[in-house]
């Protein structure tokens, strides 16, 4: 899903950088692939405990 979510990122950022009509909205939905994509792996970083052997 994550590389879903960065594939989708790119694909809007290309739209967006080709078609200066969009504005702010495309970027907006750039942004919010991106956060959707890398996002979960970082939380998912903190929010696992250390398993000390």
């Amino acid at each position: 899903m994550s590389a879903v979510a960065l594939l989708c990122a790119v694909g809007f950022g290309g739209f967006t950088l080709a078609d200066p009509s969009v504005g702010t909205m495309g970027i907006y939905i750039t942004f919010g692939f991106l956060l959707a994509a890398f996002a979960p792996k970082a939380l998912q970083k903190f929010a696992e405990e250390a398993i000390v052997a």
